[in-house]
């Protein structure tokens, strides 16, 4: 066991210097701030905001930085990631509009309905007010077009990411003190691997208090009924096997074309794997009704055997975290592929103008400094310290190595508060979905952990050699799919609970549900994306 926590050791400094090598960092391209009379200009803006965040009309550092720099004031409505999908689908039904929708994921179908009508400003006819924006999408044009819509017009502004670290999915994290009392020297390698493991850590005393409270496996991401384990092991059965920015199809490599994904024999073979798992007990049961709070609070408390999360944050600051240990390649099972990798950007829009906004230029020239390299360290780091000890400061750059990091008392608080928490006064960007540059370099959010970027070097040679970018549609086009899709969620999660827990069987009733998917359109859809995948060079004509 010491052997491995060395080899960690050693590829930590080693592979954390080659992701951060990769970056680039624009110039900031103009500096004409203010942007209005200070005082003089106040927008509404509806917001995503997690349950740890605090009120974005609080007294937030980068909101008051901003509002000094551009002169211009926002008032914000936070809606609870947890109720956003509902609450934004509302919103725009009744045309109840603030002036921006700001971290708020509008899918690109979303972009194309009500861009078309109007609802939606196009952002092209503001380009030459957004130079730090339209620098990235030089150097990403894969970003560029995944936000361009079939009609040449652009709705939104996106996350960029362009360090692969960032782009990395939620993974398994495993303990090395789990693995020396069962006597594994190894992390799992294989799904069947995967499986003799959790059977056999089940009744490990975890946390010494002599109750069999442990769970061999917590989903303590965004649950989503098992989406997230999905992301982990889509990839060992062959499922989205261009990577993660097609939800529902993929390409057929047996027949040719496109497969939808949910119904193909792959996937009937990841359901009866993971029905496997969930009925031995080895997943958590407390998926379906506990929310991503409690699952996390399983993971410092010991009772997490090993946990799904995009890093190792939820033991973070626990007894636990020291026995952290990644997985660095996929779960070989009929393929051994690691799937869940993204583009440089996804289409979810993070920054909407709509057409009850007065100020358009002013609104696209605002969000653009978030584009810039200062808008960028101020987004995500924070305020600028002198050295890792200031107390006054949130960040540091350390000459020696040529590295930024945060400041001492945000990465090593004597109460085991996180960082994210401890950063709440000064930055936002804790939940995602941000208008802005993560980069591996200047996002010191958990997927650039040292261990978080041991596993995505490791992961990254498993990816698919040809990465998808979205495709998009027709505005028209587009409101039909966004319908569609959200019955196919509702179906596919019921489905896959209904397996797990054991009430439908795979046998008895799988092609009962394969048809009530086809109710939904699912040949229409497949025809939508058929073309479009050939349009974009995916497929042969």
């Amino acid at each position: 066991m010491k052997k491995i926590v060395s080899l960690i050791v050693a590829l930590m400094m080693v592979m954390s210097v080659a992701a951060f090598a990769e970056t680039e960092v624009p110039p900031t391209f103009y500096d004409n701030y203010p942007i209005v009379e200070p005082g003089s200009l106040t927008l509404e803006f509806t917001s995503m905001i997690t349950p740890v965040q605090k009120d974005y009309n609080d007294n937030i550092w980068i909101w008051n930085t901003l509002e000094e720099k551009t002169g211009i004031h926002i008032n914000w409505t936070n809606i609870p990631s947890a109720d956003l999908s509902q609450q934004i689908s509302l919103l725009l039904g009744a045309y109840d509009l603030p002036d921006v929708f700001f971290k708020c994921g509008i899918s690109i179908t979303d972009q194309a309905k009500y861009g078309a009508d109007g609802t939606f400003v196009d952002l092209v006819a503001y380009k030459d007010v957004m130079p730090n924006l339209w620098y990235w999408y030089d150097e990403f044009p894969t970003a560029k077009n995944a936000m361009t819509q079939e009609t040449g017009a652009m709705y939104a502004t996106p996350y960029l990411l362009t360090g692969y670290a960032i782009r990395m999915g939620s993974r398994i994290w495993f303990s090395s003190k789990v693995m020396e009392g069962i006597g594994w020297d190894h992390v799992p390698t294989t799904t069947d691997e995967l499986y003799d493991f959790l059977l056999a850590a089940k009744d490990f005393d975890y946390n010494e208090n002599g109750q069999a409270d442990e769970i061999p496996l917590v989903l303590s991401g965004n649950t989503n009924g098992g989406d997230n384990l999905d992301g982990v092991l889509f990839g060992s059965f062959g499922l989205r096997n261009h990577g993660s920015s097609f939800s529902y199809v993929d390409e057929d490599y047996v027949n040719g074309g496109l497969r939808f994904i949910r119904t193909c024999d792959d996937y009937k073979d990841y359901l009866a794997y993971t029905a496997k798992l969930y009925q031995a007990d080895l997943i958590d049961h407390d998926l379906f009704t506990t929310g991503q709070a409690e699952e996390i609070a399983k993971c410092a408390t010991g009772q997490a055997l090993t946990y799904i999360f995009v890093n190792n944050s939820p033991a973070a600051g626990s007894p636990y975290e020291q026995y952290t240990v990644p997985m660095t390649q996929p779960f070989e099972g009929t393929y051994n592929l690691w799937t869940a990798y993204s583009m440089p950007a996804s289409t979810g829009g993070q920054f909407v103008i709509t057409e009850i906004n007065e100020h358009p230029e002013e609104s696209a020239k605002w969000v653009d400094y978030l584009y810039s390299e200062d808008g960028i360290k101020g987004y995500f780091l924070g305020v600028q310290g002198e050295n890792a000890d200031d107390p006054n400061g949130t960040w540091y750059y350390d000459e020696e190595t040529g590295l930024y990091d945060y400041t001492n008392w945000i990465l090593h608080d004597p109460n085991n508060i996180s960082f994210e928490e401890l950063l709440n006064p000064y930055v936002v960007w804790q939940g995602g979905s941000n208008p802005s540059v993560a980069t591996n370099s200047l996002f010191k959010g958990g997927e650039t952990w040292p261990l978080a970027v041991v596993s995505a070097t490791g992961l990254k040679e498993y990816i698919p050699e040809e990465v998808w970018a979205p495709v998009t549609f027709s505005a028209d086009i587009a409101k039909e799919l966004s319908a569609m899709q959200a019955d196919f969620q509702t179906y596919y999660r019921e489905f896959r609970a209904q397996v797990w827990q054991g009430t439908k069987s795979l046998d008895a009733d799988w092609d009962a549900y394969v048809e009530g998917f086809n109710a939904f359109g699912v040949e229409q859809y497949m025809k939508y994306y058929t073309d479009a995948c050939i349009a974009a060079g995916y497929l042969e004509g």
